[in-house]
Formats: structure tokens, sequence, C-alpha cells
């Protein structure tokens, strides 16, 4: 049922929508277009400088990947090998990764200090020290533990020296896969192949990570965590290779 206004407040209203469409009709003053302009992200925004782990691509950078037996030392590879220009995956929790191994590492070395200046002070026991540097140093290598296999870019491995054709971009195809290291702030490299590529059961580590793969140079498995409906139909294709694989059947079929 429709009710008729008082035509004194009908009058006001209609005067009212009036005002708003002749103000919203008359072009902003210079001041107020500056602050509702809003440019292209693409234009103004370095994407690079909002990624907490930075990656540049040079014309002839050699690729350095991390071994089992390597521990914290990079192997460079031969000079006709490259990564890709683009990567063919890019996590979206890189940056809470990063910023967890950041926040923790600081947090137990100013546990540390302070538990220092507890012994030095004279006002503190040993126990009450040593507990604080314990709790403060605690969380860091549970982040490190946790965080191990997570995925932060994934990248195609090219050989320069062969035609990039279909056949051989195929055959032995190899991802680089990159991680956040111990401090958050650099990143490393390792190589998988795809042919080795797996789908985790449920039983490996809490079901944290969902990629395994054997390592080149030692055969060991090495576990991965890649976010899944990321990177678009180029990593629909290589879970889909992963999945066939591992006798896992989602809809995925190239």
């Amino acid at each position: 049922m429709l009710h008729r206004l008082p035509l004194g407040q009908a009058i006001r209203s209609h005067s009212l929508q009036i005002g708003v469409l002749a103000s919203m009709a008359r072009p902003l003053r210079p001041q107020m277009a500056r602050m509702f302009h809003f440019s292209s992200p693409a234009g103004n925004i370095d994407i690079e400088s909002v990624n907490p782990i930075k990656h540049e691509l040079k014309a002839n950078q050699i690729v350095k990947v991390r071994t089992q037996n390597s521990w914290f030392a990079d192997k460079p590879l031969d000079e006709k090998f490259r990564k890709g220009h683009s990567p063919l995956y890019e996590s979206p929790g890189m940056q809470m990764v990063a910023t967890a191994k950041r926040v923790t590492l600081g947090f137990g070395l100013a546990g540390l200090y302070f538990s220092k200046l507890m012994l030095d002070t004279g006002l503190f026991a040993l126990p009450a020290s040593t507990t604080l540097a314990v709790v403060s140093i605690i969380p860091f290598p549970l982040v490190i533990y946790l965080f191990s296999p997570y995925v932060s870019r994934i990248y195609r491995l090219y050989d320069d020296t062969k035609p990039q054709t279909l056949e051989n971009l195929a055959q032995n195809e190899t991802l680089v896969m990159e991680k956040i290291n111990w401090s958050g702030r650099k990143a490393f490299n390792e190589l998988v192949l795809v042919k080795d590529l797996q789908i985790t059961g449920p039983s490996t580590w809490y079901n944290w990570p969902n990629w395994k793969a054997l390592d080149p140079e030692t055969g060991k498995p090495r576990y991965y965590y890649v976010t899944d409906h990321v990177g678009g139909l180029r990593m629909d294709r290589i879970w889909g290779i992963a999945e066939r694989q591992s006798g896992v059947d989602n809809g995925r079929s190239f």
C-alpha cells in the first residue's frame, strides 16, 4: 500500500533530490578532484615492492639451486639454463610466511638479549632468565619447521640451447620451486622434475604439504605446499599431471 507524503515534506524531499543531482552534475574543484583521483594500479604501483621477497630476472642471470646435501649453499646451474621471465605460480600467503619468520626471529633475539640483561642486573634468578630465553626462542624453530614446505613462486626452467618447441618443453620438464629462507628476507630455489611430481597422502606432515617430488641428486622425497586454484590453466595442467601420476582423478586431464 502506497502512503502519500504531506505536501511540505514532499516538496522538501523533491528539492533535496534536485540538489543532490545538481551537485553531482557540477564539476569538482581541482582540490576535490585530486582527492578522488585513482590512477591505474599497474602504472604507479611496483608489484615487486609489494612482495616481501623480490626477484630480479636479468638477461644472463645464473640459476642457483639448493639440494638436500648442500644445506645453506646454493649450487649454480649451467649457463644454458634460465628461469622463466614470469612465474607460473605466486603464493597468496607469501607475505604472511615471510613476516612470521621475521617476527619470530626478532622476538627470539630480543628475548635472549633481555634474559642476559636479567642476569647482569642480579635482580633475577637464573631460572627466570633461562625461562625467558627458552620461551622467546621456541617459536622460531617451530615456524621454520612448519613453513619449510611452503612454496612462494614456481618457474619453468628453460634450456636456451634448444628450440622452444612443444616437444623440447615437455621432455624432462623441470620446475624451479622458490622458497623463503630462514630469515624471511631472501629466497632459494629447488629443482623438481614434473615427471616425479605426486600428490601426498593424508598421513604426511599432518596434511600440511600437498606435493611430493624426488630430489634430482639424492633421490630422496621432498615435500611442498602449493595453493590450489592459483596460477590459471598453466598450474591446472601441472596439478593434473601430478594427480594422474598419483592415481587421483579430480577431473583435470591434460
